[in-house]
């Protein structure tokens, strides 16, 4: 069984001791130690270090944002990585977070980008789930620009959305279902998916879209996507 969410945090680790004959996959979250459970979690440090980069390429201003959904240790960790990418590329940079507190509410996420865009940042980056679907909209009725996580979410407004931090969700369990049917499968393990992994990367949308990123940062983002690949730019964790 596959399960997706952290919101399932505590109900599967229920399920997998109730029935301890079967076995389950839980996509990003981590539970340790436990036989019948086995994880799979993405690097969102890595993937926010490149949201960061891009926006801080991207910014008119040399002002950026986030929205979060709750001040939690996984959305400090996107915080981490999205201030060390924009630094990276212009550590003159001014980078501001808000929680929101709540990833469930558009109209939090609508109410802190607005906040964020009039002190004249002009781009946002939303980790908040639902409640980032209002910072879409902030994004729309002031002009300005926001970027997008988890999934392509460009398709929800492609005139505001620049890009998306994507997690390979998809390549993910394709891989783990390959172990399954070769044998080569261990559960209980816990794998990390990063940049080297295609695990987190940024994606621009279909080219129907219009382009709202210049080659020319396309082409530094694949840059930078190698050399964290390949060691050279270590990713900061949030402690």
């Amino acid at each position: 069984m596959v399960v997706v969410g952290f919101e399932f945090y505590d109900v599967i680790q229920e399920v997998a001791a109730e029935f301890p004959d079967k076995k389950y996959v839980y996509i990003d979250n981590v539970i340790e130690n436990v036989e019948n459970i086995t994880c799979i979690d993405y690097k969102e440090n890595e993937g926010s270090f490149l949201a960061g980069a891009l926006a801080a390429m991207e910014s008119k201003t040399g002002k950026i944002g986030m929205v979060g959904g709750m001040d939690i240790p996984v959305i400090r960790n996107f915080q981490v990585g999205y201030e060390a990418g924009a630094k990276y590329i212009n550590p003159d940079i001014q980078v501001e977070t808000i929680f929101a507190g709540d990833f469930e509410d558009p109209a939090k996420g609508k109410e802190s980008a607005l906040a964020l865009y009039a002190k004249d940042i002009d781009i946002v980056f939303q980790v908040a789930g639902k409640t980032g679907e209002g910072v879409f909209e902030a994004a729309k009725d002031t002009g300005k620009f926001a970027i997008g996580v988890d999934s392509d979410q460009r398709y929800i407004n492609p005139d505001a959305i620049i890009a998306s931090m994507i997690k390979g969700v998809d390549i993910s369990i394709y891989e783990t279902i390959e172990k399954i049917q070769k044998g080569e499968f261990e559960s209980g393990n816990v794998y990390e998916y990063g940049a080297k992994e295609n695990g987190v990367r940024i994606a621009y949308g279909t080219e129907d879209m219009p382009k709202l990123v210049s080659d020319e940062a396309m082409n530094q983002i694949q840059e930078l996507t190698a050399m964290i690949i390949q060691g050279d730019i270590e990713v900061p964790e949030a402690n």
